[in-house]
């Protein structure tokens, strides 16, 4: 007899059955529906619970960045329309490093449409699916658009779901024991204070079914053991509740091969924001700021659009397109950091690695930690200290961008015995960066490299002002490196990080052959 899994789903809202797992089949009873003991749920429990969750949900908090914003932004008034790559291929893996990883790989194969994720909805239903899987980078929106379709589904604003459909919203990151069931688990999310449902509510919805679950981060779910549960979980509830329909988001980091969702769900991977996304959003930003401080005026029309076209202007520049800074602002996280600095000083730093210090500030550290979410990594100063020698050893090789946890492992373990790191070994250091960040991103299971280059040169530029602190030979051989390309970002940063290297470091600089072919180098240093 097979060993008990410890799963149970609950009771199908559409036949007499109980369903209980165990790890090679699902098991069904049948028994008797009590329909006496079981209430419909009301029109107006439906109305008050949407009414609710509207509130809840519609707006974005700006929690975990240094400079605080004391706006109410709606999601509704940022919102820029997403759009993502379809996985349409019949077979192929499920890892892939990031958003341009799969674009190319899937392209590779002629296996992929790019459409709005709206339209996701109705292509699925063309293809007979209840399922759909959005996978996208850290921050790159995932969250933002779930709550988005919540929104629409009850303002009755969406196409390719069935009518009078309910979402529901569902942290996964909230899922604390998969040996209870999902009617369980619901019931314990509708039952928090902030939406006052009555007695019984969640249970009565599911009877009602029509239902759209919102699976929020299967990638939050840190053990990538349970992660796998959780995915052969929800394949389980999608077969009982058979007229909802199921949606779930996650990193791509976390979307392992064995946490791959089944043939039920179509795989869509949101590219980045394009040149036009990026100003849309940054006007709307703007507008939404400047209404709030100045009303509905047109002062408030005219200091958003000078505000914006500042910004926009700036991020125009040669130096910030060709320099690694304009990958960030292809991702919502990050380049809602730029904004928030732009707005607190009036400009964006003319040293890049300000912007470095904050984003990396909010990936390690303030980014989950505003949600609740406890990291196994520290302090983002601890996590800096430990990956800048992962960051300089990759670098050390021209174009080397990933390298295997095994290569990585032994450059990190003395970082880890200096700051006291006490969660494990060196790869389970990596993992949790990995899982916890994406500042670290994972090609597969074996393989990380950093989510930008930019924060590979930047790590890299901090490890060698520590190690020039004891060996001031370090800098003799970055100044080797003068006109490299691969290299001249690396000390750039350098520089801008810490003014006191100039002079050591141009001494160097000077005595090179390359110190007279790249005047215009030069005077980028001196800048």
């Amino acid at each position: 007899m097979d060993s008990q899994r410890d799963i149970s789903i609950g009771k199908d809202a559409n036949s007499n059955v109980m369903i209980s797992g165990d790890q090679n089949r699902i098991t069904v009873i049948q028994r008797e529906k009590d329909q006496n003991k079981i209430q419909d749920v009301s029109t107006t429990e439906i109305s008050d619970y949407c009414t609710k969750a509207v509130a809840l949900h519609e707006k974005i908090h700006l929690a975990g960045f240094k400079t605080r914003l004391r706006v109410p932004i709606l999601i509704e008034d940022i919102y820029v329309p997403l759009r993502a790559m379809v996985d349409l291929r019949p077979i192929g893996n499920a890892c892939f490093a990031d958003s341009e990883d799969a674009e190319k790989q899937i392209e590779r194969c002629s296996g992929g449409d790019e459409i709005s994720i709206p339209d996701a909805f109705l292509k699925a239903e063309k293809m007979g699916r209840h399922g759909i899987v959005i996978l996208g980078d850290p921050g790159s929106g995932k969250t933002t658009h779930l709550k988005r379709v919540l929104l629409w589904i009850i303002q009755k604003n969406y196409k390719g779901l069935p009518e009078n459909m309910i979402p529901v919203f569902l942290p996964l990151r909230e899922l604390r024991d998969l040996n209870r069931s999902l009617d369980v688990f619901i019931q314990q999310q509708l039952d928090l204070p902030h939406l006052g449902t009555p007695p019984g509510f969640g249970k009565r919805l599911l009877q009602r079914g029509n239902l759209l679950f919102l699976l929020d981060g299967l990638d939050e779910v840190a053990d990538s053991e349970q992660r796998v549960r959780v995915s052969r979980w929800i394949e389980d509830a999608m077969r009982i509740y058979h007229n909802c329909r199921f949606v779930v988001t996650s990193r791509f980091a976390g979307y392992t091969d064995e946490a791959r969702l089944n043939e039920e769900f179509i795989e869509m991977h949101i590219r980045p924001l394009s040149p036009e996304q990026v100003e849309a959003f940054i006007r709307n930003w703007y507008r939404i700021v400047m209404s709030d401080r100045y009303g509905d005026s047109e002062q408030a029309k005219i200091f958003s659009s000078e505000k914006s076209e500042d910004i926009i202007d700036l991020l125009r520049q040669p130096e910030f397109r060709a320099r690694n800074v304009f990958a960030m602002t292809r991702n919502p996280l990050l380049l809602t950091n730029l904004c928030l600095v732009h707005l607190d000083r009036g400009n964006l730093p003319n040293s890049r690695a300000s912007l470095y210090e904050e984003c990396t500030d909010v990936l390690l550290e303030r980014w989950r930690s505003s949600v609740g979410i406890k990291t196994r990594i520290g302090s983002a100063k601890i996590g800096r200290r430990v990956l800048q020698p992962a960051a300089l050893w990759l670098h050390q090789k021209e174009k080397r961008t990933r390298a295997k946890a095994s290569e990585l492992a032994p450059v990190i373990e003395p970082a880890l015995k200096a700051v006291g790191w006490s969660h494990g070994a060196a790869e389970e250091f990596l993992k949790a960066v990995r899982d916890e960040s994406g500042i670290l991103t994972g090609w597969d299971e074996k393989h990380y490299g950093f989510m930008h280059l930019g924060f590979q040169e930047y790590l890299a530029a901090k490890e060698i002002l520590r190690l020039a602190f004891n060996e001031p030979s370090v800098l003799r051989e970055l100044a080797q490196k003068f006109g490299d390309p691969w290299w001249q970002e690396v000390g750039l940063l350098m520089l801008a990080i810490r003014e006191a290297a100039f002079e050591p470091y141009m001494t160097e600089v000077v005595q090179q052959p390359a110190f007279a072919q790249h005047q215009d180098l030069v005077e980028m240093c001196l800048d």
